[in-house]
């Protein structure tokens, strides 16, 4: 009797953890989520707002490929920056 009722305490402490880590993760997939929203949500609002700038350059002689590589690095630089 002695080793059935340590197995089921055993049993319980497990599955306790393992509900625990899952629950981590999925916090963790939630948070990874709102900042990849929070991101792109910033990046876009930001590349709106220079539509008349893009524009610009475009009139003054700047091809679209360099226009497009534009917002693309100054995405990119902060971001390597910071690690």
């Amino acid at each position: 009797m002695t080793q059935a009722g340590s197995r089921v305490g055993t049993e319980g402490a497990g599955s306790a953890s393992e509900s625990g880590a899952n629950l981590f993760v999925l916090l963790l997939t939630m948070i990874n989520l709102f900042t990849a929203v929070s991101v792109v949500n910033t990046l876009s609002m930001a590349t709106a707002g220079r539509r008349r700038e893009f524009a610009l350059l475009r009139l003054a002689g700047a091809q679209s490929a360099q226009v497009l590589r534009m917002p693309a690095w100054e995405a990119v630089l902060p971001a390597r920056s910071h690690c």
